[in-house]
C-alpha cells in the first residue's frame, strides 16, 4: 500500500528523533564503557538494514528469536534432523558461553517449527592475532593436528572479534535463498550490539567458489583458512577463511539495496 507524503514526513522525523536520543546517550555514557568509535549515523543505518532483512526474512514465513541459554541451544542444535550436533566453538563443554559474549539465534516458521539457527561467538584478542588464538584453542577443542602456519588475514585479525558459525536452514527453505540473509541479519545484529574490530566465519570450498560468501555479505575471502597436519573428522582443511573489518560492515550498511534479496 502507498504511502502519503505527511506519512513518509513523519518518518524522516522519527528517525532524525532516533539519531539525535542516541548521540545524547553516547555522550552521556562514561568514556570506559562506550564501544569503540560508534557514531548515531553508524547505527541508524544499522537499524535501517536490520529492518531490510528481517522483513524479507519475515516474508518468508520465518521469525528470529535470541536464545540466551546455550543449554538450551545445545538441545535445539542436537534434536535438528540434517544438523544434529552443537559444534565445538560453542559447545558449553570447550567454551564459556554466556548472554553477554554471544549471540544465539533460532529461526521459527508460522507452526513453532525450528528451521534455523546460526550463533555469534565474541573473544577479545587484545594483543593477539586470530592465528595465536587458533593455536591455542584449536587444538584443544578439537580432535586433530593444526599446523603452524596460517593464512596472511589470520596474522591481521586482531582486537575484539566476533566469530560467526552454527548457520543452518531448513531444507525447504533453501529456494528462498535465506541462509545469506540470515547471516547478514546476523553480521548487523553483532555490530550494533558489539560494533567489534572484525567478524569472520569459515565456508567450504564448493559454496565459495560459488559465491555464497559475497551473498552473505563477506567482502574478504582467503583459501585454506587454517592449515591442519591432520584434519579433524568434522572440519575440512578446505574450508576458506572469510571475514569483514568494522568498516567493511559499516559500509555493508548503507547498502541494504545491494545487499537484500
Amino acid at each position: 500500500m502507498s504511502r502519503s507524503i505527511a506519512e513518509l514526513r513523519d518518518d524522516v522525523s522519527e528517525l532524525q528523533s532516533l539519531a539525535a536520543a542516541v548521540e545524547r546517550l553516547k555522550d552521556e555514557t562514561p568514556q570506559n564503557l562506550r564501544r569503540s568509535t560508534a557514531t548515531g549515523v553508524a547505527e541508524l543505518d544499522t537499524s535501517r538494514f536490520i529492518e531490510v532483512q528481517r522483513r524479507y526474512v519475515e516474508d518468508a514465513g520465518v521469525f528470529v528469536r535470541e536464545c540466551h541459554d546455550v543449554n538450551v541451544f545445545l538441545k535445539i542444535c542436537d534434536d535438528l534432523q540434517g544438523k544434529g550436533y552443537l559444534s565445538e566453538p560453542f559447545h558449553p563443554e570447550f567454551m564459556d558461553i554466556i548472554p553477554a559474549n554471544a549471540l544465539l539465534m533460532v529461526g521459527e516458521n508460522s507452526n513453532g517449527s525450528i528451521v534455523h539457527v546460526q550463533a555469534m561467538r565474541r573473544d577479545d584478542l587484545t594483543g593477539c592475532t586470530l592465528a595465536d588464538f587458533w593455536m591455542k584453542n584449536l587444538r584443544r577443542i578439537h580432535n586433530g593436528e593444526i599446523g603452524q602456519v596460517h593464512c596472511p588475514a589470520a596474522q591481521k585479525i586482531t582486537g575484539q572479534v566476533i566469530y560467526h558459525g552454527e548457520m543452518w536452514v531448513d531444507p525447504e527453505l533453501r529456494k528462498y535463498r535465506l541462509a545469506a540473509t540470515l547471516a547478514r541479519l546476523a553480521q548487523a545484529l553483532a555490530l550494533l550490539r558489539w560494533n567489534p574490530d572484525f567478524i569472520y566465519g569459515f565456508v567450504a570450498s564448493k559454496l565459495t567458489q560459488r559465491g555464497f560468501p559475497v551473498r552473505e555479505g563477506y567482502q574478504h575471502i582467503s583459501p585454506a583458512g587454517t592449515t591442519w597436519r591432520r584434519s579433524p573428522s568434522n572440519i575440512s582443511g578446505e574450508d576458506w577463511l572469510v571475514w569483514n573489518a568494522r568498516e567493511d560492515l559499516r559500509w555493508m550498511m548503507t547498502l541494504p539495496q545491494i545487499f537484500s534479496e
